[in-house]
């Protein structure tokens, strides 16, 4: 789960959002740490919402590619779906609205799961 705030800078913007919904990732399926890990080891930079990332990048490498991973070890498509929520978009930047859909909808395609 993730709450955006206009209130809150580092809730206000994508920045945040994918370590947080990796850190959910982890919590509920201990078996991706080692790939999340691994993504953090191979570019530590990754975690840094001061650099100039692009959310597409951070969203694969830490988000993406464990969940992936996993699906492919645990048979999560015989499961009910996955549920990940993202609230108050509307404290956000339009731009950044648009940003998320569309990361969201391109990792939607990417992965042979339900969500």
């Amino acid at each position: 789960t993730f709450f955006f705030s206009h209130k809150h800078m580092k809730r206000s913007t994508t920045s945040y959002l994918f370590a947080t919904l990796t850190y959910q990732l982890v919590s509920n399926f201990p078996s991706t740490k080692n790939d999340v890990n691994e993504a953090i080891l191979e570019n530590p930079v990754v975690l840094d919402s001061s650099k100039s990332l692009h959310n597409h990048w951070q969203m694969k490498a830490l988000f993406l590619r464990p969940l992936r991973c996993l699906c492919l070890q645990s048979r999560l498509h015989e499961r009910p779906p996955l549920v990940f929520v993202v609230n108050a978009l509307g404290e956000c930047k339009p731009e950044t609205v648009a940003n998320l859909i569309s990361l969201l909808g391109q990792a939607i395609r990417d992965l042979d799961v339900h969500i």
